[in-house]
């Protein structure tokens, strides 16, 4: 339980189990394609080879802004793919087996043995009691990585947890985040209350669940400072392909934060030259947005484009530089161009609670909206949020903290 493995070695694993479970040969492609792109962010990092979920959560943070309280309907089905993929390599680490995904409304619990009746029963009580589809969805991931905890160390049901079977799969939840544990307990619990007032155990278990307290505005970035920003976009060599490209890739994130997925999937189609406007619908949230082609990112792009892009037919603003065949640059190259200028310039950030990758960038330039009293409905439609709940996180900073990060447009 939660032993120490490489990339490499959870990768095989999981791909022999995939291959004797019958798992169709492109799907173990895909699996193995995921793998790829994590082991190359692992090394842009710096990190150990040894994998764990809080690098798995990183790597879904950091390349598609993805956290577990996204919602698996609403995303992109390439950042489905890659979520569920780090999924499999958490499950695998900490268990020794994965879960085989099942249609998010199926009412098979094969995967609760004889208790699979306790757990349908249960759900169908938290539909009828009104339950949203993301509270029901929660609950079922909840109740299922239990008993697929309970699978993997022999156990047969629920007839034979006690609170030392408890308090291990607890512990086996090691890596993931407070809020993302809280949510877990809360669906066992709400789960073991239910069997125990409806007379299926004898014993409510839900009294053996710890409380863990969720906090909230974890991920809160730490700030850039304008000195910083500067220095890191000064120490770039525009005279290259690459500095070229990069230049106007954090450009993008500096002042217009824009996020990576979409800084990846923005096509020259995208750019309206003639409104100067950068027109697309976000990755995330799919929501409309039209940003302003400010002039020295609109030079930016020119320059890159002009001089630096490969003359090549391909629908993408940003390529790779280097090898061949030249692809668009996909999230995690776009991701380590900042981890990649930043070592250049000699620029530290400790990750304390925080993220240092280019969704740190974003945050910046909303905090900095708001220490500029931008009304908080404008800072939502600037960074494309569906609505006030995602930004109020950066309007609850100390504004005396943001004045020491505040950038002027013109950099």
């Amino acid at each position: 339980m939660g032993v120490e493995k490489t990339i490499g070695e959870l990768r095989e694993g999981i791909i022999a189990e995939m291959v004797r479970r019958g798992y169709r040969r492109s799907t173990v492609k895909e699996f193995r394609h995921v793998c790829k792109h994590l082991e190359r962010y692992m090394s842009d990092m710096g990190l150990s080879t040894h994998y764990t979920e809080a690098i798995g959560a990183a790597y879904l943070k950091d390349i598609f802004e993805y956290d577990e309280k996204s919602i698996l309907s609403n995303m992109p089905s390439n950042v489905k793919l890659h979520e569920k993929s780090i999924s499999k390599l958490g499950e695998y680490r900490l268990y020794g087996t994965f879960y085989t995904e099942l249609p998010s409304w199926t009412s098979c619990y094969d995967w609760a043995g004889t208790d699979r009746e306790y757990v349908d029963n249960f759900i169908k009580f938290e539909i009828k009691n009104g339950k949203s589809e993301k509270t029901i969805r929660n609950r079922r991931l909840a109740i299922r990585y239990f008993y697929e905890f309970l699978s993997a160390q022999g156990i047969a049901g629920i007839a034979q947890v006690t609170g030392e079977v408890i308090s291990a799969y607890v512990r086996s939840r090691n890596g993931n985040s407070s809020n993302y544990i809280c949510t877990l307990l809360t669906g066992l619990k709400m789960y073991f209350r239910y069997i125990y007032q409806h007379g299926y155990v004898s014993m409510n278990l839900a009294q053996l669940v710890p409380i863990i307290r969720g906090r909230r505005n974890l991920n809160v970035p730490a700030l850039w400072s304008k000195d910083e920003i500067q220095r890191l976009l000064t120490a770039i060599d525009r005279s290259s392909s690459a500095g070229k490209r990069d230049y106007a890739i954090l450009l993008l994130a500096v002042q217009l934060g824009i996020r990576v997925s979409d800084i990846a999937a923005l096509r020259l189609e995208h750019l309206n030259w003639e409104r100067k406007t950068i027109d697309f619908a976000q990755q995330k949230t799919d929501v409309p947005v039209a940003y302003p082609l400010l002039e020295d990112v609109g030079w930016a792009l020119i320059d890159y484009i002009r001089y630096g892009r490969a003359p090549v037919e391909n629908p993408y603003v940003f390529l790779t530089c280097h090898g061949a065949p030249v692809e668009f640059a996909d999230g995690t190259a776009i991701s380590g161009v900042l981890h990649k200028r930043m070592k250049l310039s000699g620029i530290r950030k400790e990750a304390r609670n925080t993220t240092k990758g280019m969704h740190s960038l974003r945050h910046a330039l909303a905090r900095r909206l708001v220490e500029k009293d931008t009304e908080i409905y404008d800072v939502v439609s600037i960074m494309g949020h569906r609505n006030t709940n995602a930004t109020s996180t950066y309007a609850r900073t100390d504004i005396n903290g943001l004045r020491e990060c505040a950038l002027s447009i013109g950099v």
